[in-house]
């Protein structure tokens, strides 16, 4: 009687996850609202058009880049949402067919917030999911029949598959969140071509790990020479292999990524006119602050600069944040030891 009252007491209860069912609820509901408010635009009329078309033909028309400067990732997916609706007649109705991007917009909302909420904690997971739920920017894509959302979409659960493939504890999982990372990505890079400048990103956040986790196995290495430390050995997998399974992972993205790299690379060259390099670097970089704050309000020049020295101490203060407390930690137990030989 009592194991069986202790054991429902150890139930997660549902009701303890309402804030983030809350949140999605939300999410679904303003990108679902209005739905059929605009008629197709133009180049979502392209994107229907492309769906229409069969799957061998949209991935050899649009595989290429000749004919459409998108890859055909996200047409072959719009292309299977419509057969969907096809059976209830319902293929060409606006509403309809943009509940896909929709739908994706809240997986994107649940990949933020399941990947805030590991990194940093359930509080700082809900307010990063309840701001990804909210943006002006990200309701829009959502609701568009274009491939800026999916896109969005593979990159944000990419960028959670990564994580759990560094953080898991077995092999198998370990290989598994890696795929997924390769899948997700994938998907990315063939739904939009700037989906590429993730990779870097990747990259850099694999090598970010590797290097915190090397501290922390130094760290615990000094803790664990103290007399007076009961710390238990980490059993976590070498960081080094952590990190080379990771980065074959991200080498593997890259080479499903070739072909149409390649292809990007030669369209690119045979039409691209000579510009200048990085040419108005600093007022799109203006221009998309802008755009991902407060939607298109005209913040003045000085304004500007100081929301961007503001968010840099922000990053820097979370950057030196995590090498100061485990200094302090160090620190604190250097001193306990010193208090420990002087009484024995």
């Amino acid at each position: 009687m009592t194991m069986t009252a202790v054991k429902f007491s150890e139930t997660p209860s549902v009701r303890r996850y309402w804030p983030e069912a809350l949140i999605l609820l939300v999410a679904a509901l303003v990108r679902c609202w209005r739905l059929d408010y605009h008629s197709f635009w133009f180049d979502e009329t392209v994107s229907l058009d492309w769906a229409e078309d069969g799957a061998g033909y949209i991935w050899q028309s649009t595989f290429t880049l000749l004919k459409d400067k998108h890859p055909p990732g996200y047409y072959l997916l719009l292309h299977a949402w419509q057969n969907i609706f096809e059976v209830f007649g319902l293929q060409h109705n606006d509403a309809a067919l943009r509940t896909l991007g929709a739908a994706l917009g809240v997986l994107t909302v649940l990949g933020v917030l399941l990947l805030a909420r590991r990194l940093s904690g359930r509080t700082t997971g809900l307010l990063a999911a309840t701001l990804t739920a909210l943006a002006p920017v990200l309701v829009w894509y959502s609701q568009e029949l274009r491939m800026f959302q999916p896109a969005t979409t593979g990159l944000v659960w990419g960028a959670y598959c990564l994580l759990r493939g560094w953080q898991g504890e077995t092999r198998l999982s370990r290989l598994g969140w890696w795929l997924g990372m390769v899948a997700a990505f994938t998907f990315a890079l063939y739904s939009y071509l700037f989906s590429a400048l993730l990779l870097p990103a990747a990259g850099l956040t694999l090598v970010g790990l590797w290097a915190a986790a090397r501290l922390e196995i130094t760290r615990t290495k000094k803790l664990l020479q103290s007399p007076i430390s009961n710390l238990p050995i980490s059993q976590s997998p070498n960081p080094t292999l952590r990190f080379l399974q990771g980065a074959t992972a991200l080498t593997l993205t890259g080479l499903l990524f070739l072909p149409l790299a390649r292809n990007a690379w030669l369209v690119n060259a045979s039409e691209g006119a000579p510009g200048e390099a990085f040419m108005d670097f600093f007022a799109n970089l203006q221009r998309q602050l802008q755009i991902f704050t407060v939607w298109r309000a005209p913040w003045p020049v000085e304004l500007v600069g100081i929301a961007v020295v503001f968010f840099a101490g922000l990053l820097l203060v979370g950057l030196a944040a995590p090498w100061l407390a485990t200094r302090q930690a160090v620190s604190g137990q250097h001193s306990e030891t010193k208090h420990a030989s002087g009484f024995a």
